[in-house]
């Protein structure tokens, strides 16, 4: 919900003139007995022509009545996908000149998540205790392994100000590997000599800016998923909105408790761990779960359509794929690393077992060995093992619950 409202309400601020006046409206309403949030972003702004409507939320599209226009025009897209996959619709209304309204319907019932599959922690879809103890459980597992790996990640923290790089470095190191740069340019040059987990650093510096540091690290494929945090005395939406163009994964505002930047790290790495967790235990291929910045998005779509077009093919490995994706092993296997915790093998197998559940929900009379050919897998046995391993249960047990699903 955060990325949705984010990205409209960025969406009206682009296209409404100064002096203009935006508006965010809501309500609940009951709609054959299940409960419907109708949200509304409206604008007063240039407005988009009839003849566009149907093209904005393709990706790359750009508002043609807009001249000064620098978006990537990924933002309405995301947003599209992001409605779709919790079920609801947006739509958009527009007069050039006048103004754009969009509006998005979304389900707020639980129980509709929960007939739809969708596991509420917080439900008594089971004993509450017992849930309440999964959770739990869940949640210190992770917290529990982030702490056992913090020492193991590396920092770049790239500040100017002597005194404020000291004092976060010294606080920083306690946990983490921390390297230490002065500005942009001397952060780059560590960044070709060291692996980097994340980057925190200041806008304001000398030689290059912290902005212009971020958008050399997204152009480089090398190193363009290494997420950053950038340190602003800045704090106005323009800003902000700055800081995500240029490829930021988020922000801190200026003056900050130093307990603060440790804290945002912390959860940062809880809640990308929790996330590629999610991502990797579930069935389907849902990118935008993982609520990564566009270029991120663009390169995991790329490798899982690569895989996918090499789907039946048993003897495709990580090779095969460098080779397509153009980079070298190690470079796959650190980006496959960082954005899903995941080797490039593992990903690869990853993908067949989420498209062996499409197939059997697909076709209910397709035998477990036809599925495992089809998925790259010469032998149907293992592929029961790596099927249980990744999902809890086996294929057999899979296809009997989707067929009573379907009763």
């Amino acid at each position: 919900m955060d990325k949705i409202l984010f990205n409209l309400l960025s969406n009206a601020f682009k296209y409404t003139p100064r002096g203009g006046k935006i508006t965010l409206s809501y309500y609940i309403k009951e709609d054959k007995k299940q409960k419907l949030l109708y949200l509304f972003v409206r604008d007063n702004g240039i407005g988009i022509d009839k003849n566009e409507l149907d093209k904005i939320f393709k990706p790359f599209y750009n508002n043609k009545s807009f001249v000064n226009q620098e978006s990537n025009g990924i933002g309405l897209s995301v947003t599209k996908e992001l409605v779709d996959i919790h079920f609801g619709k947006i739509t958009v209304e527009s007069v050039p000149d006048q103004g754009t309204c969009f509006q998005i319907i979304l389900p707020v019932d639980q129980e509709f998540y929960v007939k739809n599959g969708i596991q509420i922690w917080n439900e008594s879809f089971a004993k509450k205790d017992e849930i309440t103890y999964e959770a739990d459980k869940f949640t210190t597992a992770i917290i529990e392994d982030t702490n056992e790996n913090s020492k193991q990640l590396h920092i770049l923290l790239v500040e100017d100000n002597e005194d404020l790089q000291q004092t976060m470095f010294s606080i920083l190191s306690k946990k983490y590997h921390v390297h230490v740069a002065s500005d942009g340019k001397q952060g780059l040059d560590l960044l070709n000599k060291n692996e980097i987990d994340i980057i925190v650093s200041d806008i304001m510096m000398p030689e290059m800016d912290g902005l212009s540091l971020c958008r050399a690290v997204k152009q480089n494929m090398e190193i363009n998923h290494i997420p950053i945090l950038l340190l602003t005395a800045k704090n106005s939406m323009e800003d902000r909105i700055e800081c995500y163009q240029a490829g930021a994964e988020g922000y801190i505002s200026k003056p900050f408790d130093i307990q603060v930047l440790e804290a945002k790290i912390q959860s940062f790495i809880i809640n990308k761990r929790t996330k590629q967790i999610n991502f990797n235990n579930n069935t389907q291929i849902n990118i935008a779960t993982l609520d990564y910045t566009p270029v991120d998005e663009q390169f995991l779509q790329r490798m899982i359509k690569v895989v996918e077009e090499n789907l039946s093919d048993d003897q495709f490995d990580i090779i095969k794929l460098g080779e397509i994706l153009a980079l070298s092993k190690s470079t796959l296997y650190r980006k496959t690393k960082v954005l899903l915790d995941l080797s490039p093998s593992e990903f690869i197998k990853n993908i067949r077992l989420k498209h062996a559940c499409q197939m059997m929900e697909k076709d209910k009379s397709i035998t477990v060995s036809e599925v495992a050919f089809a998925t790259g897998f010469s032998d149907p046995r293992y592929f029961a093992t790596c099927f249980k391993a990744s999902f809890g249960i086996t294929p057999t047990e899979f296809q009997k619950n989707t067929t009573a699903q379907h009763i």
